[in-house]
């Protein structure tokens, strides 16, 4: 009796050691899967930082540009007014400029380049 109860013993070492082993082994998975999450999350927070960047850098170009295209729009309207008192009208509309002086119309297209 007493040999059998040495022969337990001895594998429920065993049996514990193998449990630990286990368990190390799966904790240590676990731990190598949440450093991955770790990584992913720094890189996504990485890449939306990047993006709010290029998407701020947009807008201020949008801004830039529709003051530009106003500034162009004032010129364009100064000069029609005063080739208008000079009895030259302008209009333009689109990508069409018709040009009146003494009664004699000409239509041009504005070609892009």
């Amino acid at each position: 009796m007493n040999a059998i109860a040495q022969g337990l013993n001895a594998y429920a070492g065993l049996f514990s050691m193998l449990i630990v082993c286990i368990g190390a082994y799966f904790a240590s998975k676990s731990m190598s899967k949440s450093k991955n999450n770790e990584d992913a999350n720094n890189a996504q927070q990485r890449a939306i930082n990047a993006m709010n960047v290029e998407i701020d850098m947009l807008n201020r170009r949008v801004d830039d540009t529709a003051k530009d295209n106003t500034r162009l729009k004032q010129t364009i309207d100064t000069i029609c007014s005063a080739l208008k008192r000079k009895g030259l009208l302008i209009t333009v509309d689109g990508d069409l400029v018709n040009i009146e002086e003494k009664g004699v119309n000409t239509i041009a297209r504005i070609q892009e380049q």
